[in-house]
């Protein structure tokens, strides 16, 4: 869900986003990249180098960081 408030000139006056519902939206990207300790930026660039990736199987926003949290972990105790 976005919530958009325009201003009395009926420019952007406040912008807010639901994350707990975030598929198919940029906040599901934002918390993607943060639970990645990545800027957006540098996650996208991340993703586009990539020479392989992990499915994720959620698709709910929570379910989906819990699920990359505890792939970087699998991953990180592998080295």
């Amino acid at each position: 869900m976005k919530a958009i408030l325009l201003n009395d000139a009926g420019g952007l006056g406040k912008f807010e986003m639901n994350d707990k519902c975030a598929v198919r939206t940029g906040r599901f990207l934002e918390i993607m990249a943060h639970a990645l300790s990545y800027s957006l930026e540098e996650f996208l660039e991340a993703a586009l180098s990539a020479a392989c990736f992990e499915k994720i199987n959620n698709m709910c926003t929570v379910f989906a960081e819990s699920e990359v949290i505890s792939l970087t972990t699998q991953a990180s105790g592998m080295r």
